[in-house]
């Protein structure tokens, strides 16, 4: 009986803790020229833009010429309620702009992205594909 009660807790925590890390892993950009990585840091969740397809062509996309590669995309993302990650920002490196923001998985297991200034109706929302 013991043995089953232990067995019975460790699946109901792993279940939680896996809802809990579902958004953490890799996806694909929109466009599909670059990687990224969401990963969770005291509490908090983010991306990283870990793979970029032309280095090269990347080089002028920052206003001081550098490269993307390796920029935060999401930042301090806090898990609300099943399935939904709010009260983060959405940073484009191109404009050195953050953009409030929520995030949600979508049927597919894909990472929704909704940023905003003000309104969430007032917005852009982007599909990173999961890499699987």
């Amino acid at each position: 009986m013991r043995i089953l009660s232990v067995l019975i807790l460790t699946l109901v925590f792993s279940f939680v803790s896996h809802g809990q890390e579902a958004i953490i892993g890799s996806y694909w950009t929109p466009d599909k020229d670059g990687k990224i990585k969401v990963f969770k840091s005291n509490g908090k969740y983010f991306a990283k833009l870990y793979w970029i397809k032309d280095s090269e062509s990347q080089k002028s996309k920052r206003p001081n010429g550098e490269s993307t590669l390796g920029s935060i995309l999401l930042e301090n993302f806090e898990k609300k309620k099943d399935n939904l990650w709010t009260d983060g920002h959405i940073v484009d490196p191109t404009k050195n702009k953050k953009y409030s923001g929520k995030l949600w998985l979508d049927e597919n297991n894909n990472l929704v992205a909704r940023g905003y200034v003000g309104f969430a109706l007032l917005g852009k929302t982007v599909v990173f594909d999961r890499i699987r």
